[in-house]
């Protein structure tokens, strides 16, 4: 995996806490979803998967959870 892979994993994660104490619509998460974006270009097909992985496997939880990711 590429330096730009765990950036943007490092911030998905944030993103994911951010939405779970209430913040999903905060300046910061956008300045994250920007930082994002930017991380986003540079990955491989293979990181792009990995992530989106990631991404649903963590709002699944977040759903399932009522908002508290375990």
């Amino acid at each position: 995996m590429t330096d730009a892979f765990y950036k943007y994993a490092k911030r998905l994660l944030f993103l994911a806490l951010l939405s779970q104490t209430g913040r999903n619509d905060s300046k910061e998460a956008d300045v994250v979803r920007g930082e994002m974006a930017e991380y986003w270009k540079k990955l491989t097909p293979k990181e792009i998967e990995v992530a989106n992985t990631i991404s649903t496997t963590l709002y699944t939880l977040e759903d399932e959870e009522d908002g508290e990711l375990h």
